[in-house]
């Protein structure tokens, strides 16, 4: 069991996007690891290494890592290919359901599989109090 949290945007979304998923990680007590796939894909770079965070990279490289970003797609092209590659990988996928409100499931869940957040995680209430 492990969280991840795939990170996106620039700094202020990648700080919300970690601090949401730490939270939810310690109240677990799993270990949370960060995807930067989204940030090397897109115009903004990985932000938090200038802050001492303690996770590490999910799938730094190779096969898994392409299969994780196969798994993580939005695509609809791809949707029964990404459903079975989360399968086989063994995990969850999370996605917000709407920014800047809580979405009490997720912020409560019990984690007992690898989960996997996506999305940009702007509620204090995510991380409030953790």
């Amino acid at each position: 069991m492990k969280l991840i949290v795939r990170l996106n945007g620039g700094i202020g979304n990648q700080m919300f996007q970690y601090a949401a998923a730490r939270a939810l990680a310690q109240r677990n007590s799993v270990p949370l690891l960060i995807d930067t796939t989204q940030c090397e894909r897109g115009g903004r770079r990985f932000g938090l290494n200038v802050f001492n965070i303690s996770s590490k990279t999910a799938y730094p490289h190779g096969l898994r890592r392409a299969a994780f970003r196969i798994a993580c797609s939005p695509k609809p092209a791809v949707r029964l290919v990404s459903r079975a590659t989360r399968k086989a990988l063994g995990f969850e996928l999370i996605k917000e359901s709407s920014r800047y409100q809580v979405d009490s499931p997720v912020r409560d869940m019990q984690i007992r599989r690898t989960v996997c957040l996506q999305g940009y995680w702007q509620a204090p209430g995510y991380f409030r109090g953790a």
